[in-house]
């Protein structure tokens, strides 16, 4: 179901992050952890857990979330084998090109990113319900041992992260 996928990948997007290697045009691929800032506004990395922001997209500016070798810098620099990790999230300006540990935390990502921008750029400046109100989609997350549940709380609204026992 997509919005288990969506609420599973902002559960992985929620600070301290998720760790993916980022592919970037002139380096090697490094490993960082990829989340959403405490405003909902950014897509932030950084190297380490406990380190301050390396760098980040606004989430209004997304364009396009890909997936495989869709983007030139993966084109060139990714490995075919593992093209069914990486996830692409395009701006006007950049790409944020990462690989992923499993298809699975792609897939969640990928859905994640999609509804945040969605969330983002809603003309009415409220969230989407997979994103409002997780009850309304009636997840399960038993078996994911604490992960922090992510609700879009306040006007303006920001996101707030629990860890649900």
């Amino acid at each position: 179901r997509e919005s288990s996928r969506e609420v599973r990948g902002l559960a992985l997007l929620a600070p301290p992050g998720v760790r993916v290697l980022k592919h970037c045009r002139h380096a090697k691929p490094h490993a960082c952890f990829l989340m959403v800032d405490v405003h909902g506004a950014h897509l932030a990395w950084t190297k380490k857990r406990a380190q301050s922001q390396q760098g980040s997209v606004p989430i209004a500016e997304i364009s396009d979330v890909t997936v495989g070798l869709a983007t030139a810098v993966l084109a060139r620099h990714g490995v075919p084998e593992r093209a069914d990790r990486y996830l692409s999230i395009v701006t006007r300006f950049r790409t944020l090109d990462v690989e992923c540990e499993s298809v699975a935390v792609r897939d969640d990502l990928a859905a994640a990113v999609d509804e945040l921008n969605a969330s983002a750029t809603n003309a009415t400046g409220r969230p989407s319900e997979a994103v409002a109100g997780l009850n309304a989609t009636n997840v399960t997350l038993s078996g994911l041992p604490d992960l922090p549940l992510l609700i879009w709380i306040g006007n303006p609204p920001s996101f707030q992260f629990f860890h649900v026992l």
